[in-house]
């Protein structure tokens, strides 16, 4: 929840929409009420591991086309490696960065 504060101080003050989800399973259903252009997803949650989240937001058909930027703390190449080899947009460490999260957010919504 703190990583979560934070990236929301940094999106909203730009004019983003944040919305934070802390439980997986419930977040299909926020995400599918929301339906946004773009998605932090973080590796370390409780209950879940991020790359089945990954996974199931491609195979279903609402999710399969939003940009997804692997958040963690693992900045190592074996999570860089991996978050590039399933086709996650881009990936951001934690804790982030303000001026390199909203770079992200311009690189994949360049329309906003």
């Amino acid at each position: 929840p703190v990583v979560a504060e934070t990236l929301k101080k940094i999106v909203q003050p730009a004019g983003y929409r944040f919305i934070s989800i802390q439980d997986p399973i419930r977040g299909f259903v926020k995400i599918a009420e929301h339906k946004p252009d773009l998605i932090f997803l973080d590796l370390e949650m409780p209950h879940a591991n991020g790359y089945t989240v990954y996974q199931f937001l491609r195979k279903a058909p609402a999710f399969e086309k939003i940009p997804v930027i692997i958040f963690t703390s693992r900045n190592n190449l074996i999570d860089r490696s991996r978050a590039k080899l399933i086709g996650a947009a881009d990936f951001l460490s934690k804790p982030p960065k303000p001026e390199e999260a909203l770079k992200m957010i311009q690189k994949h919504l360049p329309n906003t």
